[in-house]
């Protein structure tokens, strides 16, 4: 069993709608999203095995959701017995994705804990993580939840300068920068699994040379090489909220419900899911809100992850200081 594990934003809707779920070769027991709040293609594959079946829903839930008071193994086990065992194959890649194994926002956030899952669960499994330059990340993070990250539901608005200074300064409590020393988690999942059995990919590379990186995952999952580039060449999902759609959120969180309701949220009440889905439609064409951290902060950034950086490019190859990595 070969198993993606992110991590978040760095093009894993990309490859489970347009790779994985579609692949030929691949026997995919992994997630299927339908919707993010940037926009997304409509799905291409309504019979996907994640979309029709809630009990293989709820194994993932259970692996990357609950934590360790609800989390039962034994349960687990037996959903993997009645729902990925007797359908395995040997003639395809079996695989099975969900980037939430490597996210702390809405999932378990003990990173570690949902690997030694893996380990109990599948002893043998290779597995595949793509990164990408933390900065971006966050940028893209940021973008998607323009909030305090304390809090990202319920959280005020702040500026990225804030956003990231929040997260510096709270890391302890959200874990989110410390889920992108790259170095850590590789060696986690060495440990666990061994060397060879864990690959890294930059998700760099699928941008600036999308058939080598389709070349090179094709062959890390042993599957054809020309219907991967295929199904890869121009396929980008969940394209990234729009600077009016973060307008409109940042309104709303500004001006919250009291004894005095804003014209938004009277709107929102009242109007009917006609003028809804035209509203959406209209928050969610045009430019996407695009940030860039401010100087100090990324200084900041730099000085966290440089070194996690370094090591990974050194004990992996990987050209991290070609893609600008922090450094």
């Amino acid at each position: 069993m070969k198993i993606h594990i992110g991590y978040p934003k760095s093009g894993s809707t990309t490859l489970q709608r347009c790779l994985f779920d579609l692949h030929n070769k691949v026997n995919y027991f992994g997630i299927v999203p339908t919707g993010n709040i940037g926009r997304d293609t409509p799905i291409q594959y309504h019979d996907s095995r994640y979309l029709q079946n809630e009990s293989l829903q709820q194994l993932h839930r259970s692996l990357t959701q609950e934590n360790e008071d609800a989390f039962s193994k034994s349960e687990v086990k037996a959903q993997i017995q009645k729902q990925i065992s007797p359908f395995l194959e040997s003639k395809r890649v079996n695989l099975l994705s969900n980037e939430r194994f490597l996210s702390v926002f809405f999932s378990y956030p003990n990173l570690e804990a949902k690997a030694h899952r893996l380990k109990l669960l599948v002893p043998n499994a290779q597995i595949l993580i793509v990164i990408r330059n933390q900065a971006d990340i966050i940028s893209s993070q940021y973008r998607d939840w323009p909030f305090d990250p304390r809090n990202l539901t319920g959280g005020a608005p702040v500026s990225i300068g804030r956003w990231v200074d929040l997260a510096l300064e709270h890391d302890e409590e959200i874990g989110f920068l410390r889920s992108l020393q790259y170095d850590r988690i590789v060696d986690l999942y060495e440990d666990l699994f061994g060397a060879e059995a864990v690959s890294v990919f930059c998700l760099e590379q699928l941008a600036s040379d999308a058939s080598s990186f389709a070349e090179d995952i094709a062959s890390c999952l042993q599957i054809d090489a020309t219907q991967t580039q295929t199904l890869l060449r121009g396929c980008h999902e969940n394209k990234g909220v729009t600077r009016k759609r973060n307008l409109y959120r940042h309104l709303k969180r500004t001006y919250p419900v009291g004894r005095i309701e804003t014209l938004l949220q009277r709107f929102d009440r009242v109007m009917g899911s006609a003028l809804k889905d035209r509203l959406d439609t209209f928050l969610d064409t045009g430019p996407k809100a695009s940030y860039t951290i401010p100087p100090p902060q990324a200084r900041k950034v730099r000085d966290v992850f440089s070194q996690s950086n370094h090591s990974l490019e050194q004990s992996r190859g990987l050209p991290l200081s070609e893609y600008k990595y922090p450094q």
